[in-house]
Order: C-alpha cells, then sequence, then structure tokens
C-alpha cells in the first residue's frame, strides 16, 4: 500500500514537473523570478540583509537579470497602459530619491536609501516586464512560501547550536531569522497567505499540498512566537481580502480551518515562551531554566504541528483527487461555514468583552498608553494583548510629521529622519526610521516623491486588476495572493520600518509586479515587433545598467574595506590603508573616518585621532558623536573653551544624549572624563533606549 501511494506521488509529481518545463519554455521571465525569490530567501535568512554587504551584491544580480530579460526576451509590457505608467513612475521616483541627496543633511545615508529604493524597481520592474503563466506562477509562489517556512524552521529549530538559544528572544519575542520581531512576523505571515490558497486546490499534487499547509502552519506558528501587536490588525485585514476576492472561498475556508485547530492546539506553548520572561512567581525555577524550557516545549509543538499538518493536506488532496462535492452540498457546507464564522466572531468578542470589559473604555485606554508610551508587560498579559502602547509610534510620527510640514514639496531626503529625530525626540529613544511607510514618504521626498509613489502603486493595482475577472479560477486566486503578499506589507508597514528591510521589501515588490504580469490571459499571443523596439530595449537596458554601477558598486566596495579594517583592529597601520581607501571609494560617508578615530583612540595616537574626526565632521557635521570626540581631546589638551564650544554643537545635534550632559559637567569641573568613562555611558544609554 505504501509502496504504490509513493509510486502515485512520484508519478505525480514527475507529471507535474514535465507541465512545468513546458510552461517555462513560453515564459522566458520565469527563470529569472525564481532566482530573485531564491535571493529574497537568501536574504532573510541573512538578518533580513540589513547589511549592505549582503543587499547589495543580490542587487547588482538582480540588474543584471533585468537587462538580460530586457534585451534578449522583447515583448509588450504586461498590465496595458497602467503597467507602463507603473514602471515609470517608479523609475521617476527612484531618480527622485537619487536627487534627494542634494539637499540631504546625511548625504551618505540618502545614498544609501536612494540605492534601496534601486534594488526595490529592478525587483519589481523584473518581475512585471513580461507576462507570466500560471503554473510557473503558482510555482513561484508556492517556492517562496516553503522556502521562508524552511528558513524559519531551520533557524528556530536549530537554536541549541548557539551558546545561549535564549540571545534568539527580547523579551520573550522570536528575532530569528531577522532580530527585529515585528519584521520576522511581517515575513512569516505575508509568506503564509500564498500557502493557504495553494495548499486548497485541487490542480496542485497532493504532496505539495501538504507540504504546503505545513507550510502555513508553521509560518503562523513563527509569527505568534514574534507577538507582533500590529499584525492583529494587519492580518484580519489581508483575511478580510483573501475571502472578497479569492475563489473558491469553501476551499480556502476549509484549509484556514485545519491550520486554525493545529495553531489552537499549540497556542498555549507558543505563548508561554513571552509570559515566562515576565514571571514573577518566587517559587518557580529560575527565570533562564523556566524559558529554556519554554523554548523546547515550543519547539516540540511546532514540530509535531507541521507533520500533522503535512499528513492532514496529503490525505485532503487524495480524498479531492477522487472525489467531486456536488453543488448543492458545497453551497450548504458554505453556509455552515459563515454561520460557523459568525458564531466565531460573536464568541471572540464575548471573551473579549468578558476579559477586558467594554470594547469603548479599552480601546480609549489603549489610545492613552498610545500617546504617552506606557508599556505593559504583566505575567499573565501576552505583548500581543497588552494593547498598542509602549512603542514610541506617536511621538516617531508626530516629529516625521512636524518635519514634513517644514518641507512639504520636497523633503528632507530619503533616509535622513536619524538626524531630525536626534535633534527634535521628545525623549531619550533612539531612532532612525519613522515607522511609517507613508511618513517616511512624506517626510523625505515630500509631496512630489509621494505623488510619484502614488501614480505606481496605482498604475499597478490597476494594471494587475483590470482584466483579473475574465481568467480562470486558479489563475485569479494566484493573482491576489500575489498582491495580498504586498498589501500585508503595505498595512503592516504603515506602523514599522519594513521599507528598510530589504528581505521584506523585496518580495513585496516581486509579487506586486508578479500580480501585474499574470493581468493578461495565456491565451494572449505576442505581437510581432518593430526592429527599433530592441535597439531601444538595449539603449535603455545599456544606461540602466551603467548607472546601476556608478551608485551600487562605489559603496560596496568601500563598505568592503570597512569589513576589512574590523578584522585588522590588531594592526592599526593596515586598518588605516582600508580606511582611507574606504573613504575615497565613498567620498560621502563618515563611518571609515569614525572607526578610525576609535581605533587610533585605542592606540593612543591622538594626532592621527583628530584627523579622523576633522574628516568625519567634514562629511558630515550632524554627528554628534564626532563633534564630542573633538571636545574630549580639547579638553584633555587644556582648550576648556574649544571644547565647551564643541559639545555645544553636539548638545545642538541631540539634546536629550546624556553623554553630552556628562561631558560638559566634568569639562566645566576641570576633569574631564576617561575614554573608559565615556564608553561605558554609550553603552548604558544604548542599551536603554531601545524600542520594546
Amino acid at each position: 500500500m505504501a509502496a504504490g501511494v509513493a509510486h502515485y506521488a512520484v508519478v505525480m509529481v514527475s507529471d507535474w514537473l514535465g507541465k512545468l518545463r513546458g510552461a517555462l519554455a513560453k515564459n522566458p521571465g520565469a527563470p529569472a523570478g525564481f532566482v530573485v525569490v531564491a535571493i529574497a530567501i537568501a536574504w532573510a535568512e541573512k538578518d533580513g540583509a540589513t547589511d549592505p554587504l549582503v543587499w547589495l551584491p543580490g542587487t547588482l544580480l538582480i540588474v543584471g537579470l533585468l537587462v538580460v530579460v530586457a534585451v534578449a526576451a522583447p515583448g509588450h509590457v504586461p498590465g496595458g497602459t497602467a503597467g507602463l505608467i507603473a514602471i515609470v513612475s517608479f523609475a521617476a521616483f527612484t531618480a527622485w530619491c537619487f536627487a534627494s541627496i542634494a539637499w540631504a543633511d546625511v548625504q551618505a545615508d540618502a545614498w544609501a536609501g536612494a540605492n534601496r529604493t534601486l534594488a526595490y524597481f529592478a525587483i519589481y520592474t523584473l518581475l512585471a516586464l513580461r507576462p507570466w503563466r500560471t503554473r510557473p506562477a503558482a510555482a513561484l509562489l508556492g517556492f517562496y512560501s516553503i522556502g521562508i517556512a524552511a528558513v524559519g524552521l531551520w533557524a528556530f529549530l536549530h537554536l541549541d547550536a548557539g551558546a545561549d538559544p535564549r540571545t534568539a528572544f527580547i523579551a520573550g519575542r522570536l528575532i530569528e531569522p531577522i532580530s527585529y520581531a515585528n519584521a520576522n512576523c511581517a515575513l512569516f505571515v505575508s509568506a503564509a497567505v500564498p500557502a493557504l490558497f495553494l495548499s486548497s486546490r485541487r490542480e496542485m499534487p497532493f504532496v505539495l499540498r501538504g507540504v504546503l499547509l505545513a507550510s502555513a502552519g508553521v509560518l503562523i506558528e513563527l509569527a505568534l512566537l514574534c507577538q507582533s501587536r500590529m499584525s492583529l490588525l494587519a492580518t484580519p485585514v489581508v483575511l478580510a481580502a483573501y475571502f472578497a476576492f479569492t475563489p473558491g472561498r469553501l476551499r480556502s475556508a476549509l484549509s484556514l480551518a485545519i491550520l486554525a485547530v493545529a495553531v489552537a492546539a499549540s497556542r498555549a506553548e507558543l505563548l508561554d515562551v513571552f509570559t515566562t520572561v515576565y514571571g514573577t512567581d518566587p517559587s518557580a525555577a529560575p527565570a533562564s531554566e523556566r524559558l529554556a524550557a519554554a523554548i523546547d516545549a515550543s519547539q516540540r509543538v511546532v514540530l509535531l504541528s507541521a507533520i500533522g499538518l503535512a499528513m492532514a493536506g496529503i490525505a485532503w488532496g487524495l480524498i479531492d483527487e477522487r472525489f467531486r462535492v456536488p453543488r448543492s452540498a458545497v453551497r450548504v457546507v458554505g453556509l455552515v461555514v459563515v454561520i460557523l464564522m459568525l458564531g466565531a466572531t460573536v464568541a471572540g468578542s464575548a471573551v473579549f468583552a468578558q476579559r477586558y470589559g467594554n470594547p469603548v473604555d479599552r480601546v480609549g485606554i489603549w489610545w492613552d498608553r498610545f500617546k504617552s508610551n506606557e508599556y505593559v508587560s504583566d505575567a499573565d498579559t501576552s505583548h500581543l494583548m497588552s494593547g498598542f502602547g509602549g512603542a514610541g509610534r506617536y511621538a516617531i510620527w508626530t516629529v516625521s510629521y512636524d518635519i514634513f510640514k517644514r518641507h512639504p514639496l520636497v523633503g528632507t531626503g530619503i533616509d535622513t529622519f536619524g538626524v531630525d529625530w536626534a535633534r527634535e525626540r521628545p525623549n531619550t529613544q533612539d531612532n532612525i526610521y519613522p515607522h511609517s511607510v507613508e511618513l517616511r514618504t512624506l517626510q523625505q521626498t515630500g509631496l512630489i516623491g509621494s505623488l510619484l509613489l502614488c501614480i505606481f502603486i496605482a498604475g499597478a493595482l490597476v494594471g494587475a486588476l483590470r482584466r483579473i475577472r475574465a481568467r480562470p479560477p486558479v489563475a485569479r486566486g494566484i493573482a491576489i495572493s500575489s498582491l495580498l503578499v504586498f498589501g500585508y506589507w503595505c498595512v503592516h508597514g504603515s506602523v514599522d520600518w519594513l521599507w528598510e528591510v530589504p528581505a521584506l521589501s523585496a518580495a513585496a515588490f516581486c509579487f506586486l509586479g508578479l500580480g501585474v504580469a499574470l493581468s493578461d490571459p495565456d491565451t494572449v499571443e505576442e505581437p510581432p515587433h518593430a526592429p527599433w523596439r530592441r535597439w531601444v530595449a538595449m539603449g535603455l537596458a545599456g544606461a540602466f545598467a551603467l548607472l546601476t554601477i556608478v551608485a551600487l558598486v562605489p559603496p560596496l566596495l568601500s563598505d568592503r574595506q570597512v569589513e576589512a579594517a574590523l578584522r585588522s583592529v590588531a594592526a592599526p597601520t593596515v586598518a588605516y590603508e582600508y580606511l582611507d581607501r574606504a573613504s575615497s571609494l565613498n567620498p560621502l560617508a563618515s563611518e571609515p573616518d569614525l572607526l578610525g578615530s576609535v581605533i587610533a583612540e585605542q592606540s593612543g595616537d591622538v594626532a592621527r585621532q583628530r584627523a579622523f574626526l576633522v574628516r568625519a565632521i567634514s562629511r558630515n557635521p550632524y554627528d554628534w558623536f564626532a563633534h564630542v570626540q573633538i571636545a574630549l581631546l580639547d579638553a584633555r589638551a587644556g582648550d576648556r573653551v574649544a571644547a565647551l564650544r564643541s559639545l555645544e554643537r553636539a548638545r545642538r545635534l541631540d539634546p536629550r544624549d546624556a553623554s553630552i550632559l556628562f561631558a560638559a559637567e566634568r569639562i566645566r569641573a576641570g576633569k574631564p572624563p576617561t575614554a573608559a568613562e565615556m564608553n561605558e555611558l554609550y553603552i548604558q544609554s544604548a542599551a536603554s533606549c531601545c524600542l520594546p
């Protein structure tokens, strides 16, 4: 029996792969799309690719693929006029981000932000430039969901391989593979949406349906371990859109019901990780032992749940292939599902009211906490249900909006929020991002950049939806699932910094492009092409490749030199050579000089330390740290007037930094602080100002 089932599975998978190969032959952009998704998965495993040394090389490869597809496979742009407008407006937005370097306070940060925008433009255009057929598009979505689930599960199950598995959690919230719990949650939930749809379709091989259902379960359970409160708002919005527009709602509801049962069975062990951190029972075992035990229990339940879901998905797939449910029965079951969902909603509301009281009063309490930055960490309250206070968003958004009002037309320059926040922050929290993609765009690119980005998104959505109803159900569901990956990123990113995590944004723009490329029916044949189109494509692709090399390669080479210098700190002379090359490669960056000043300080080379600091300030006069270091050098040399003048500059740049106030007090007293004292203060300040 088992051998027969295995043989049948092999035959089914082989047949499906054969069909996939045939579809790829008709879809010349598909291989490049799979490379892009593979890069996005690899970026997710590498801490979301927040390190430029990770995402810059991948971006160069993606741009190369875009040039090849544009030149070697000419054709019409999917989505009609709207699809073309989307590409052009995204290109204009990218160019505007590069233009903002000219008026940005910190030009190196603006350059890095513009390069990141270029990466997202290349990813979107590569996927949206040529039409996609249904089978390779389904394979791409499945590949992404399974890949992200594998990355997350591998990281989670191998926590014990590290020195201390507790380091994978901050305050009881999972920070693997991305070291930011909210970004982790967005990664997992957005990847679960395609898995949910594909696992419910009869057209998928039953083995893959089991794998996809297990992947969806793993992703949702890992997301629960992240305890991101924004997911409580973003997930219902995406699910509502999913059931409103995706065909086969009953199938999707059944898949979701199976998934919900598994997650409900695992919920206690998953949530116990967070509550263990804030447990206050004095008779219990030490917190470290209890947390380690909670992590072990959550690992076991995630693995067992995945196995159970895989078996359920395979069984459902086998039954689905042999039996066809009459339409009348489908309608009856659908009605039952609707009634059950309404009952669950009513029951959930009753439980909420019993636990938290009047919903209106509770929302008012949460709103007050949100504005006052009050954080809840009761032993019996999970982070998910602690309301929406404590993260400092209200203050961050207020400062960002105030900055926008002062620079409404062109903004302050891309990725320059950190300088303004340090100068205007009402508390000691340290932030470099506005925690909202809308405010980020308004504050940093102004109304002009915001208009360009809105035109791009509108064009992409119109291009994706204009003929979607004419498509077969499976193709329509694939297109909607693709758009919802982008949709979740948008909703969650409205209150969080997701744009700045390349692994998340790469997937969002990739699948937005896929949704547009699927807007044309598979039966449409390519029209004959005029010879001049190939020459135009070659010219545009060549110019784009050249501009990309000019924009991306110098920062990449500079960062590699800085990395080499970090490995050579024991040999200062060698490190200085690396840093000088890094500085010449990126003439806007101050980081090589700041690192050089630290190495010189440790080596006792005061003259070289001062030279590095002076050059750093000439490149970035808004860095308070460099001004403080100059002040300390002046104070130790006996020039108290110059020292206090530099400290005043630093204080204007960051009025709330404790180290500046401490240094000023000591210098006025004639006792300049030592390097060890300042370093200890820097460490304490960094530990106390992080967002929860």
